[in-house]
């Protein structure tokens, strides 16, 4: 049998380096592709995230202060009377904040006061200003709330003393100025009378233990990657229903003049990236705050909000 050697012979060293020169070009392309297309992929996930953190922070402040100033169908704070002594769980006095000292330097808090807008009515009309408040016995009022009763007339605001599982508030003098309210509230068909809990919520900036910030709602944490919150509220100085000026809280403020808030967060990626640090300050351009050069994306975000009750 005759064999051919040329179909019997290998590669030559030439054409092994040429192949592997060429196998090394193809892989080093496709993982320059990869490393682009995952670098791409992480700065929209992080811009994706900014956004998301700030629309859904935004979200909440919106609500909460559209909700402000909130007394029932009256709407008039003149006719409010608080009777409550025992405030601090609920921020009246900014007592909420366990931990003042981390909030971030040169950013703005916010308090907002008003009543919820659900939960249960009285069931029975008062007999004096002292008498226990008749309302069902499916709520979640618990001893120790704030509560408000409100008719379009008038509000009052006081502390509950008893657990109200039967279903009767108690306004005793235990955390209260006073056992009677401003009247006793009687059912009217054209009138209701509502019973509901009286919030205090305080939006501030912290400093977390990775270098990072949060925006707190209260003591909790409301949304990581918050960095800054400047606040500037819209006021009227004459007949016009729309601001001539926004003003920080800071300035001689007429707060009955209020007519809308306007809000500049600062958000910023969760995690570092990459090894050029971030050393812009005038992403928001109201305010002294600072901001460590990390190796963070960062977004600014700024809404009005329109003072409802005022």
């Amino acid at each position: 049998m005759i064999i051919s050697k040329k179909k019997g012979a290998g590669f030559s060293l030439v054409e092994l380096m040429v192949a592997m020169l060429i196998s090394l070009i193809l892989i080093g392309a496709a993982a320059a592709t990869w490393l682009t297309s995952k670098k791409t992929y992480t700065l929209q996930e992080d811009l994706g995230r900014i956004q998301e953190n700030a629309r859904f922070a935004l979200e909440f402040i919106k609500y909460d202060i559209r909700m402000a100033g909130y007394y029932g169908c009256a709407n008039d704070a003149s006719s409010v009377k608080f009777t409550a002594t025992d405030v601090s769980a609920l921020g009246m006095e900014g007592a909420n904040d366990t931990d003042e000292a981390n909030i971030r330097t040169g950013t703005d808090t916010i308090t907002l006061r008003y009543i919820d807008p659900d939960g249960p009515n009285l069931e029975t009309s008062m007999t004096s200003r002292n008498a226990a408040i008749d309302i069902t016995e499916d709520n979640t009022i618990k001893e120790g709330d704030l509560v408000a009763i409100a008719d379009c007339k008038s509000t009052d605001i006081f502390k509950v003393t008893n657990d109200p599982d039967g279903g009767d508030l108690e306004h005793t003098a235990s955390g209260n100025s006073s056992t009677n309210l401003s009247k006793p509230y009687v059912l009217d068909p054209k009138d209701p009378v509502i019973v509901r809990a009286y919030n205090a919520v305080r939006y501030s900036i912290r400093s977390d233990d990775d270098g990072g910030a949060a925006l707190m709602r209260n003591d909790e944490v409301l949304v990581e990657g918050i960095e800054d919150m400047q606040i500037l509220y819209g006021e009227v100085t004459d007949n016009n229903s729309l601001p001539q000026s926004y003003v920080t809280a800071a300035s001689d403020t007429n707060w009955s003049s209020i007519r809308s808030v306007r809000i500049s967060l600062l958000s910023s990626s969760i995690r570092e990236y990459g090894l050029e640090e971030d050393t812009r300050d005038d992403y928001v351009k109201i305010g002294a705050t600072s901001f460590p050069n990390e190796r963070r994306r960062r977004r600014a975000f700024t809404t009005t909000i329109q003072a409802r009750n005022l």
